[in-house]
Protein backbone atom coordinates (compact mmCIF):
# COMPACT_ATOMS: atom_id res chain seq x y z
CA UNK A 1 0.00 0.00 0.00
CA UNK A 2 1.26 3.48 -0.82
CA UNK A 3 2.40 5.61 2.10
CA UNK A 4 0.05 8.49 1.27
CA UNK A 5 -2.99 6.18 1.52
CA UNK A 6 -1.68 4.62 4.71
CA UNK A 7 -1.19 8.08 6.21
CA UNK A 8 -4.77 9.00 5.32
CA UNK A 9 -6.11 5.83 6.97
CA UNK A 10 -4.15 6.52 10.18
CA UNK A 11 -5.32 10.16 10.28
CA UNK A 12 -8.93 9.07 9.70
CA UNK A 13 -8.74 6.50 12.54
CA UNK A 14 -7.28 9.10 14.92
CA UNK A 15 -10.00 11.59 13.92
CA UNK A 16 -12.71 8.99 14.47
CA UNK A 17 -11.69 7.99 18.01
CA UNK A 18 -13.10 10.36 20.67
CA UNK A 19 -10.34 9.41 23.17
CA UNK A 20 -7.74 11.24 21.06
CA UNK A 21 -7.42 14.92 20.12
CA UNK A 22 -6.17 14.26 16.61
CA UNK A 23 -5.67 17.94 15.81
CA UNK A 24 -2.54 17.91 18.00
CA UNK A 25 -1.02 14.79 16.47
CA UNK A 26 1.06 14.77 13.31
CA UNK A 27 1.33 11.65 11.15
CA UNK A 28 4.13 10.84 8.72
CA UNK A 29 4.60 7.53 6.88
CA UNK A 30 7.63 6.14 5.12
CA UNK A 31 7.77 2.55 3.84
CA UNK A 32 4.89 1.55 6.10
CA UNK A 33 6.51 2.99 9.23
CA UNK A 34 4.23 5.53 10.91
CA UNK A 35 5.77 8.38 12.90
CA UNK A 36 3.49 10.18 15.34
CA UNK A 37 4.47 13.66 16.57
CA UNK A 38 2.82 16.49 18.46
CA UNK A 39 1.39 16.64 21.96
CA UNK A 40 -1.49 15.27 24.00
CA UNK A 41 -2.95 15.97 27.44
CA UNK A 42 -2.30 12.57 29.09
CA UNK A 43 -0.30 9.37 28.86
CA UNK A 44 -3.53 7.45 28.30
CA UNK A 45 -4.20 9.54 25.19
CA UNK A 46 -0.63 8.96 23.96
CA UNK A 47 -0.95 5.18 24.42
CA UNK A 48 -4.34 5.18 22.69
CA UNK A 49 -2.97 7.06 19.66
CA UNK A 50 -0.12 4.57 19.37
CA UNK A 51 -2.49 1.58 19.56
CA UNK A 52 -4.81 3.12 16.96
CA UNK A 53 -1.95 3.66 14.51
CA UNK A 54 -0.55 0.18 15.09
CA UNK A 55 -3.89 -1.47 14.29
CA UNK A 56 -4.30 0.16 10.88
CA UNK A 57 -3.83 -2.46 8.19
CA UNK A 58 -0.55 -2.00 6.36
CA UNK A 59 1.32 -0.34 9.23
CA UNK A 60 4.63 -2.15 9.77
CA UNK A 61 5.83 -0.18 12.81
CA UNK A 62 5.02 2.94 14.84
CA UNK A 63 7.53 5.51 16.06
CA UNK A 64 5.89 7.38 18.93
CA UNK A 65 7.24 10.92 19.21
CA UNK A 66 4.12 12.29 20.89
CA UNK A 67 4.81 14.40 23.98
CA UNK A 68 2.55 14.52 27.03
CA UNK A 69 1.87 18.12 28.10
CA UNK A 70 -0.18 18.49 31.24
CA UNK A 71 -1.85 21.83 31.90
CA UNK A 72 0.08 23.91 34.46
CA UNK A 73 -2.64 23.48 37.08
CA UNK A 74 -2.33 19.67 36.82
CA UNK A 75 1.44 19.42 37.30
CA UNK A 76 2.39 16.86 39.91
CA UNK A 77 5.78 16.50 41.57
CA UNK A 78 7.76 13.30 41.15
CA UNK A 79 7.45 12.47 44.87
CA UNK A 80 3.66 12.63 44.80
CA UNK A 81 3.55 10.75 41.49
CA UNK A 82 5.79 8.00 42.88
CA UNK A 83 3.48 7.66 45.89
CA UNK A 84 0.44 7.41 43.60
CA UNK A 85 2.19 4.77 41.48
CA UNK A 86 3.10 2.66 44.52
CA UNK A 87 -0.51 2.80 45.77
CA UNK A 88 -1.98 2.01 42.32
CA UNK A 89 0.19 -1.07 41.93
CA UNK A 90 -0.50 -2.16 45.51
CA UNK A 91 -4.25 -1.96 44.83
CA UNK A 92 -3.96 -4.15 41.73
CA UNK A 93 -4.42 -7.74 42.91
CA UNK A 94 -2.90 -9.07 39.68
CA UNK A 95 0.56 -7.73 40.56
CA UNK A 96 2.31 -9.78 43.27
CA UNK A 97 3.23 -7.63 46.30
CA UNK A 98 6.86 -6.48 46.30
CA UNK A 99 7.58 -7.73 42.78
CA UNK A 100 7.73 -4.35 41.01
CA UNK A 101 10.07 -1.47 41.78
CA UNK A 102 9.20 2.08 40.69
CA UNK A 103 11.44 4.98 39.68
CA UNK A 104 10.00 8.37 38.70
CA UNK A 105 11.96 11.10 36.94
CA UNK A 106 10.25 14.15 35.41
CA UNK A 107 6.98 12.25 35.07
CA UNK A 108 8.61 9.24 33.39
CA UNK A 109 7.84 6.09 35.39
CA UNK A 110 10.28 3.19 35.09
CA UNK A 111 9.12 -0.22 36.30
CA UNK A 112 11.59 -2.98 37.12
CA UNK A 113 11.61 -6.28 39.00
CA UNK A 114 10.38 -9.80 38.27
CA UNK A 115 6.98 -11.46 37.96
CA UNK A 116 5.94 -15.00 37.08
CA UNK A 117 3.49 -14.23 34.24
CA UNK A 118 3.25 -11.76 31.38
CA UNK A 119 -0.26 -10.66 32.45
CA UNK A 120 1.26 -9.51 35.77
CA UNK A 121 3.82 -7.39 33.90
CA UNK A 122 1.08 -5.87 31.72
CA UNK A 123 -1.13 -5.25 34.79
CA UNK A 124 1.61 -3.21 36.46
CA UNK A 125 1.78 -0.87 33.48
CA UNK A 126 -1.99 -0.79 33.01
CA UNK A 127 -2.43 0.28 36.65
CA UNK A 128 -0.45 3.46 35.95
CA UNK A 129 -1.73 4.50 32.50
CA UNK A 130 -4.50 6.79 33.68
CA UNK A 131 -2.69 8.41 36.60
CA UNK A 132 -2.42 12.18 36.27
CA UNK A 133 1.20 13.24 36.02
CA UNK A 134 2.50 10.20 34.12
CA UNK A 135 4.34 11.40 31.01
CA UNK A 136 5.73 8.03 29.94
CA UNK A 137 6.09 4.46 31.21
CA UNK A 138 9.14 2.27 30.66
CA UNK A 139 8.27 -1.30 31.62
CA UNK A 140 11.48 -3.25 32.34
CA UNK A 141 9.76 -5.88 34.47
CA UNK A 142 11.08 -9.33 33.62
CA UNK A 143 8.95 -12.45 33.31
CA UNK A 144 10.44 -15.65 34.68
CA UNK A 145 8.02 -18.44 35.67
CA UNK A 146 10.54 -20.14 37.96
CA UNK A 147 12.08 -16.92 39.35
CA UNK A 148 10.43 -17.18 42.77
CA UNK A 149 11.36 -20.85 43.11
CA UNK A 150 15.01 -20.06 42.27
CA UNK A 151 15.14 -17.48 45.10
CA UNK A 152 13.76 -19.89 47.71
Amino acid sequence: MEDRYLRRFVVDELDYDPRVTAAHIGVAVENGVVTLTGHVASYAEKATAERIAMHVRGVRAVVDGVEVRYPDDCRIGDEELADRCVRAIAWDVTVPPGSVEIKVEKGCVTLSGWVERYDQKAAAERALRRLAGVADIVNLVGVCPAHNEAQA
